[in-house]
């Protein structure tokens, strides 16, 4: 896997050569001491992945982030910068995979880059995918749905919970919350799989950077029932664990386990029409994965399809998804004791999530 290290402090380069040093024999890191330099290596020889600063003089992080998605798609991209750059890290918001402090804790980029090169191998079966995956910022969101948390945003005396509540039914800005309150940048990471907490922990102004524009007609055609029927696969899983008693934290993983599973399938739509069947759950995994949302939720939408290969330590939320999916795969569902109650479920009516 081959780096490239961007920074216009020479010291932090060093060290973050330093640091990566012992992964010398697997990886190869290149360090570029501005973005102009940063982009005349990128103009001449491929990069796997992109670490680099914002804030630098001349040629800055977030066009270097714009022109890497441009021309090199398949690049996976990782923000290292300071708290004190939060307005800059608005425009980079939708550009990049990860988003790291500086200085970080020891570990912690080599820990990152361990892990976006094992998402990088999930994805080496089908390189051309493989790019549009990486290259692909923020799924388009539901146009309804950005409107009105546009005109909630416009008026202060909606609370900040309802704006969460509508969040919390889009897979695409589901995701990039979750990415964002997950990483290190606002806080100490949370491993929270709820898309209303983590729209309560960004605030509005960040809401507002995360609206994009909607997908064309033709496309929005393709993602809209795509977001309805996972929607109500993610209330079904909300209703089932419920029914059964289940503690919030699997609630929570059923509900985003749910939604999130779209995410494959509307990449799809987007990139290959007609094909959204197609090893949705791999492809939602490997998007998941690059943005760093937590492993039981990788897993859980990963093996979708397949659930007896999950390791959930708690098989009810992996259940409840593939019941309210549709699928059924009984071997599984009486290894873990709930085939009996499967009938009961799909009796069972979608529940709305509920909000303090």
């Amino acid at each position: 896997m081959r780096i490239l290290l961007v920074d216009d402090q020479q010291l932090i380069l060093l060290g973050l050569e330093r640091m990566l040093r012992r992964m010398r024999n697997l990886w190869e890191v290149v360090a570029a001491e501005s973005g102009r330099k940063a982009l005349e290596l990128l103009e001449v020889q491929p990069f796997d992945v992109l670490v680099t600063d914002l804030n630098m003089p001349g040629y800055s992080g977030v066009q270097l982030l714009e022109w890497g998605r441009e021309h090199h798609p398949e690049m996976i991209r990782i923000v290292l910068s300071g708290h004190q750059e939060t307005a800059m890290l608005h425009g980079a918001a939708r550009l990049a995979h990860r988003f790291l402090t500086k200085p970080s804790e020891p570990g912690l980029l080599l820990a990152t880059l361990v892990q976006v090169s094992e998402a990088r191998d999930l994805g080496q079966a089908d390189a051309a995918l493989f790019g549009t995956v990486t290259g692909m910022g923020q799924l388009p969101g539901s146009p309804v749905t950005a409107h009105r948390v546009r005109r909630y945003l416009e008026d202060p005396s909606v609370p900040a919970a309802t704006l969460g509540a509508l969040v919390c039914q889009d897979p695409g800005l589901s995701a990039k919350v979750l990415q964002l309150v997950n990483s290190a940048f606002y806080g100490p990471p949370r491993a929270t799989v709820d898309p209303w907490e983590a729209a309560q922990l960004l605030g509005r102004e960040e809401l507002a950077d995360l609206l994009c524009d909607p997908a064309p007609p033709d496309a929005e055609a393709r993602l809209k029932p795509l977001r309805e029927s996972h929607l109500r696969a993610a209330r079904l899983a909300l209703a089932i664990t419920r029914a059964e008693g289940a503690p919030a934290p699997v609630q929570d993983l059923a509900y985003c386990g749910g939604l999130l599973s779209a995410v494959g399938p509307m990449i799809l739509a987007l990139a290959r029409p007609g094909t959204e069947g197609q090893d949705g759950p791999g492809i939602s995994r490997l998007y998941l994965a690059l943005l760093g949302l937590p492993a039981p939720l990788l897993d859980l939408v990963g093996n979708l399809e397949t659930p007896g290969r999950a390791q959930l330590a708690d098989p009810l939320a992996m259940a409840a998804v593939h019941v309210a999916a549709g699928l059924g795969d009984d071997g599984f569902l009486a290894g873990a004791g709930l085939l009996n109650r499967v009938p009961g479920w799909r009796n069972l009516e979608p529940a709305e999530r509920e909000f303090p």
